[in-house]
């Protein structure tokens, strides 16, 4: 996840980026009006891909570069084929001008709505998206989401360190390649209660039939309430944040089994019941391409005297409603 959204930052950085160099050069050679057959031209000549802008344009000059695009559509290249890259339906960059002249601090207004992308592994073992952002990531599938970012500083660190605004993104059909969760799951919680850990298994990887994130953007730290993951054996929920300067993770999370049919021989009666009955918290936390899955304590103990204190009312409670029996049962 550290790369996805690392490559996200790049992408709107990408965008703000080329913004500017487009406006700059039509505004030179005053083709300001419909110039996209010429965006389309120079994307094509510097990417070798072929970037079609079938919606609205605009441009806007002072006191502000501003762009606005109706659908975007980005090709594949190279060992990935020709199909659709990455499509974005609305999207508006702008860039204080004034601001820069005056005081050259950069101020970013970015707003992609309604995007989609299709991260697949090439032949190489390289994702489409690590080729399109020069990076590394582990996480294939069909993104889909909303961004809404707004950010200054004197350089590009400065403004993701400044960004404020609201992130929501859906993963559908995905893999985790590299990252087995549930053995991760497992590991933790046999830690936890001092059991020798699970076996290691041959699969490296985690498929995910959906994944779905929400959260609030301050000050270049993504907090999100709203976190859950399904697959075909397990499904995971929980809320954490995610630094988008170092690139921190630190979420706590819960995994609950959907079905025993699959793994039933491969767990002991205590798993079972941990991941079957009751909820295991999981501290995810570190580099977002590497992070540690360990027990999360502080949630454990939550749940723990929560069910104390519950179990203590139930008690309470029957021998209330027992002594307002006895009360009430006439003497013999």
């Amino acid at each position: 996840m550290k790369k996805i959204l690392k490559a996200f930052s790049l992408l709107i950085a990408t965008l703000a980026g080329i913004g500017v160099v487009f406006l700059l050069l039509f505004a030179i050679f005053f083709k300001i009006n419909d110039p996209r057959d010429d965006i389309s031209a120079l994307v094509g000549y510097l990417t070798d891909r072929e970037l079609e802008i079938t919606g609205d344009f605009s441009i806007k000059m002072y006191p502000s570069l501003a762009v606005e695009a109706g659908r975007i559509t980005l090709s594949n290249t190279g060992e990935y084929g020709t199909g659709s890259f990455l499509n974005i339906n609305h999207s508006t960059v702008t860039i204080n001008l004034l601001q820069l002249i005056r005081s050259g601090t950069i101020s970013v207004d970015i707003m992609l709505e309604d995007f989609e992308g299709f991260f697949d592994l090439g032949p190489s073992g390289r994702t489409n998206w690590d080729d399109f952002v020069s990076s590394r990531t582990n996480i294939t599938g069909d993104v889909r989401g909303n961004i809404a970012l707004q950010g200054s500083g004197q350089t590009l660190s400065d403004v993701i360190a400044d960004f404020d605004g609201l992130v929501s993104l859906a993963l559908s059909d995905g893999v985790w390649h590299g990252i087995d969760m549930w053995h991760e799951f497992r590991k933790a919680r046999a830690s936890y209660k001092r059991e020798p850990p699970p076996e290691i298994n041959n699969y490296r990887y985690t498929e995910i039939d959906s994944m779905r994130l929400e959260g609030l953007v301050n000050d270049g730290v993504l907090t999100s309430n709203y976190f859950i993951l399904e697959s075909a054996l397990f499904n995971v929920s929980g809320s954490g944040e995610v630094d988008l300067v170092d690139y921190d993770i630190d979420y706590s999370v819960t995994a609950k089994l959907k079905s025993l049919l699959l793994i039933e021989n491969d767990l002991s009666v205590d798993e079972k019941n941990d991941f079957v009955n009751e909820q295991f918290p999981v501290r995810i936390k570190g580099f977002i391409n590497s992070p540690s899955f360990r027990p999360d304590i502080e949630e454990i103990f939550r749940l723990e005297v929560e069910k104390t204190i519950q179990r203590r009312t139930q008690f309470l409670e029957k021998n209330l409603q027992k002594r307002s029996f006895n009360n009430l049962t006439p003497p013999q």
